[in-house]
């Protein structure tokens, strides 16, 4: 291999590299902006949380030391 054709393997597996980060880091972005409906479950009556994040969700049912479900959307309406 000479050095010119490693340098541009180099230089090609940089660029790879720095697209699967920032597609990743997009992605993140993406999932952390959308909103739905958090449901507190275990101990007691369910209760149901609208408008919250995933990770929003997450940090309230550790606080109230709960198991969580999320789904993203509105929270379903009794009948």
């Amino acid at each position: 291999m000479t050095k010119t054709t490693k340098k541009a393997t180099k230089k090609t597996s940089k660029a790879k590299k720095s697209i699967v980060k920032s597609t990743a880091a997009k992605s993140r972005l993406a999932a952390a902006a959308v909103r739905g409906c958090c449901t507190l479950i275990g101990e007691g009556p369910d209760e149901q949380h609208e408008g919250l994040t995933r990770e929003e969700c997450r940090l309230l049912a550790i606080k109230e030391d709960r198991n969580f479900q999320w789904v993203a959307g509105q929270c379903a309406q009794p009948s």
